[in-house]
């Protein structure tokens, strides 16, 4: 077998946050403390090692332990295209809603967002982004996977993000997660799932609107997704099931949205770069050592 050249590779938008763990930048009380000290006309010994450490952890870029795993594992993947296809319910449900998110967000901003179906990539990078005006959508599987507003965006997004504004050129990026409904099918097979627990006797229909009230965030779809799986209310429904029922509470748009803003950083883009061209370097160094071996 030939030797694979990994001297050109770029890396997916989606994958490389978690190739950054080493050339992550320090924080910002970090870059403070280093201005005051290289500001101070003389420092203790203490602030002289602490003003170095820093120093060095500000200039310092290289890939992490869990980053060479990762590149180990790119490089069979790619030299013998045995990507694994990842499938969970909650990829699906994304894959799915992706243009009734991208409506939902065009409603949300009062705009029209474009739908994005062009891959591009530059000398080090590839990626498709959701929507051309610099938005990437998350569709949550549930309220109560919405992400925390005040938490930072996490890396692996926040660098997707940091690919996309230098394939389009943008100066800042958004990414959007959003709680949408349930898809019909999937709340089926959810109140399905909950067949087993009742031990062949049909599941109580405070039940089946305790499952549907969870996914279902507009009063409408709540009343549709009650008639499709044969729940129905009148005066002769037990106490609990009408309590259920009424407990009911729509969730407005501006509740089922958290968007994270990353600006662009022309030194953290120098430092991906730095990433890339070591990450390269990596994986060619073991396809060289494999193909010693390969003809030893």
């Amino acid at each position: 077998m030939e030797k694979f050249d990994f001297s050109n590779y770029r890396f997916r938008a989606s994958m490389f946050g978690d190739l950054m763990s080493g050339g992550k930048d320090i924080t910002d009380k970090q870059k403070e403390l280093i201005h005051q000290l290289s500001n101070k006309d003389s420092l203790t010994e203490k602030q002289q090692i602490t003003l170095d450490e820093l120093i060095k952890k500000r200039d310092t870029i290289e890939l992490s332990k869990g980053a060479k795993t990762l590149l180990r594992k790119l490089r069979r993947e790619v030299k013998f295209k045995r990507r694994r296809e990842i499938n969970s319910k909650y990829l699906t449900k994304g894959i799915e809603l992706e243009e009734e998110a991208i409506d939902w967000l065009s409603l949300y901003h009062d705009t029209v967002f474009t739908n994005n179906k062009e891959r591009r990539e530059n000398k080090y990078f590839t990626g498709e982004c959701d929507i051309i005006e610099g938005y990437d959508t998350k569709v949550a599987w549930s309220i109560d996977t919405l992400p925390d507003p005040e938490e930072p965006l996490p890396p692996i997004y926040e660098y997707q993000n940091r690919i996309y504004m230098m394939l389009w050129d943008k100066e800042e990026w958004t990414t959007s997660s959003i709680a949408i409904s349930m898809l019909e099918d999937h709340i089926k097979k959810t109140i399905y799932g909950d067949l087993w627990k009742w031990k062949g006797e049909d599941i109580p229909d405070w039940r089946k609107i305790e499952l549907i009230k969870y996914y279902c965030y507009e009063e409408e779809f709540f009343l549709k997704m009650l008639s499709k799986n044969d729940v129905v209310i009148s005066k002769d429904s037990d106490e609990k099931t009408i309590d259920m029922f009424m407990s009911f509470i729509e969730i407005p748009m501006h509740e089922r949205i958290v968007e994270k803003t990353i600006k662009r950083d022309k030194s953290i883009e120098k430092k991906m770069i730095t990433i890339a061209k070591l990450a390269r370097k990596y994986m060619q160094d073991l396809e060289d050592k494999m193909y010693l071996k390969q003809n030893l």
